[in-house]
């Protein structure tokens, strides 16, 4: 999709990653109307914009209530002519232990309060805003792009069961609507933050900040203009729908690539062609028990591998993706498994 002259309605985008993803938008021509609740913060996002050159508009809307975002979309409709770009990134966080135990007593736990404020925003809202967007752009007949803001924590993030709840389920979502809403050429995407600098963390001790970047491969935090170039790409690529895009420094790049090295290094140990006749006469030597698989279980296990590694890529796309190759190439090497590493002696 082009950017340039196109209209993207951000929610939470008084501030925070909402004020980049809005002012990267704007950058590259595009009107933006933006959903928050506080006036003041709209008000300055939307001076940020207008000095773009674009149109730049804020409304009060609390998308946590259907009739305020029915509203809110239509008058962006009335004032733009239409939508085609919906930023679902408005959020909050209320952590806390599910059971709170001290000394063997317990002594608080999650309230529904906790539970049910972060799912109204996070989860309801997202489906409230992608719902009428979804038909505004139906109903104008030229397709449009839909982005959830979910997380890194949606994998599980202990205390946050209900922040963690939400952006598996705003994930889940994009996937959903992608399948649902592409006949009607309209994209979706989800991307998932790491841990980004916003006012909240840049406020935090910095003993705290150096224990968050040390989970961090990159060793530092993301920029939200970072996460915004992410959804400027998820616009702009017109065959990508349904993905979420982690952007975490490498945060999830460990637990997949450890077990893909697991793999190749396994099948790396399979003897080569020329090295049989040898490997053989050593493992004679010894008294070691070789036992040679035939070609057709070797291929039917690699094809069972290949299934197993498939499932994992629908997770850690990326990731696992140069560790499969380098287990593939090394176990097409040979049909014998190095089971004499099993012997008596």
């Amino acid at each position: 999709m082009q950017i340039q002259g196109s209209t993207v309605v951000v929610t939470g985008g008084g501030r925070g990653i909402g004020r980049d993803m809005a002012r990267a938008f704007a950058a590259r021509g595009a009107n933006v109307a933006l959903f928050d609740l506080n006036q003041a913060d709209l008000d300055e996002t939307v001076r940020l914009c207008e000095a773009e050159g674009v149109k730049a508009r804020g409304y009060l809307v609390n998308v946590t209530q259907e009739a305020a975002v029915v509203a809110g979309m239509d008058a962006v409709v009335a004032d733009f002519g239409g939508l085609d770009v919906l930023v679902n990134n408005a959020g909050i966080v209320k952590d806390g232990l599910l059971i709170k135990v001290k000394e063997g007593a317990v002594t608080g736990k999650m309230t529904l309060d906790q539970w049910q404020a972060v799912i109204d925003i996070n989860l309801t809202g997202v489906f409230l805003c992608g719902r009428e967007a979804a038909e505004r752009m139906i109903k104008r007949g030229k397709g449009g792009v839909i982005i959830n803001i979910s997380s890194v924590s949606r994998y599980g993030n202990a205390g946050q069961t209900n922040y963690s709840a939400t952006k598996a389920g705003v994930a889940a979502m994009a996937e959903v609507w992608a399948k649902e809403l592409a006949r009607y050429g309209i994209r979706t995407g989800a991307i998932a933050p790491g841990y980004t600098r916003t006012d909240i963390l840049s406020a935090m001790r910095p003993e705290i900040l150096e224990k968050m970047t040390a989970q961090v491969p990159l060793r530092r935090l993301g920029d939200a203009a970072e996460i915004a170039a992410t959804a400027v790409f998820i616009v702009e690529n017109d065959f990508l729908t349904g993905r979420c895009i982690d952007v975490d420094g490498g945060m999830r790049l460990w637990p997949p690539m450890f077990a893909m090295m697991v793999l190749a290094a396994v099948s790396a140990s399979a003897p080569t062609p020329e090295s049989a006749a040898t490997t053989r006469s050593k493992a004679s030597r010894r008294g070691a028990t070789r036992i040679t698989v035939p070609p057709v279980i070797t291929r039917t296990l690699l094809f069972v591998g290949w299934l197993a590694i498939s499932s994992l890529r629908r997770h850690y796309p990326d990731q696992v993706l140069g560790s499969v190759s380098a287990f593939t190439l090394s176990a097409r090497r040979s049909c014998e498994l190095p089971v004499w590493l099993l012997s008596s002696d």
